[in-house]
C-alpha cells in the first residue's frame, strides 16, 4: 500500500516502481511485476532493472520481450557472461 502511495505521489520515482515490481513478484503476481518493472525501466536506464524485467517476462511467457530486455541490460553494462547464459536458456 505504501508503494502504491509513493508511485501515485511521485510517478517518476523509478526506485519505488522497481521495489513494487519486486513486491509483486514475491506475491507471484507476474503480470503486475512486469507492469511495474516496465515503468521503472522507462524511467531509469539501469542494467539491474532490465535483467529483472527479462526474468519477469520469461515467467510471463514472453521470450521475445525477455530477449530484448536482456540485450538492453547487456548494452547497459550487465555482466555479459551472465546475460549470455540467460539468453542461451531461452
Amino acid at each position: 500500500e505504501l508503494l502504491k502511495q509513493a508511485t501515485a505521489q511521485e510517478p517518476g520515482n523509478h526506485r519505488a516502481w522497481f521495489v513494487m515490481a519486486r513486491a509483486y513478484d514475491a506475491q507471484n503476481n507476474t503480470a503486475k511485476a512486469v507492469e511495474c518493472a516496465k515503468k521503472a525501466c522507462g524511467l531509469s536506464k539501469q542494467a539491474s532493472y532490465q535483467l529483472f524485467l527479462g526474468d519477469m517476462l520469461v515467467k510471463y511467457g514472453d521470450r521475445t520481450g525477455a530477449k530484448m530486455a536482456y540485450e538492453i541490460a547487456k548494452s547497459l553494462g550487465a555482466n555479459a557472461a551472465s546475460v549470455d547464459a540467460k539468453l542461451n536458456a531461452l
